[in-house]
């Protein structure tokens, strides 16, 4: 959740707070959940300047990484944790044994039909 903060354009925050309020007063999110959406959104607006150099001081391979971890993130929050765990080992499988079905392919083991 905390990367999908930060493509909420600055305009926006005020409404996040607003809405994160009136979801307080209605009842649909608890009063820590509240509060930890309004830190989040005050320490974005505080560290956005900072967080924008770090970023471009990375080394290429470091940003490759970050970029990694948002996609990553970014699945795991539309999917669901257990669901990408589940697609996450599926992929890690697959790349796992597709060596040693290219080996079986080229020296003719495998299924014979």
């Amino acid at each position: 959740m905390q990367t999908l903060w930060m493509f909420i354009p600055e305009e926006a925050y005020i409404l996040v707070i607003v809405g994160a309020g009136f979801a307080l007063m209605l009842g649909l999110i608890s009063g820590a959940k509240a509060w930890s959406i309004v830190v989040t959104v005050c320490l974005i607006l505080v560290l956005a300047p900072f967080i924008g150099t770090i970023i471009e001081m990375l080394p290429f391979w470091a940003f490759l990484l970050l970029c990694v971890w948002m996609v990553i993130t970014t699945c795991k929050i539309l999917m669901g944790g257990r669901i990408f765990e589940r697609v996450a080992s599926k992929i890690i499988f697959e790349l796992v044994v597709l060596p040693f079905r290219i080996v079986g392919r080229i020296f003719g083991f495998g299924r014979k039909r």
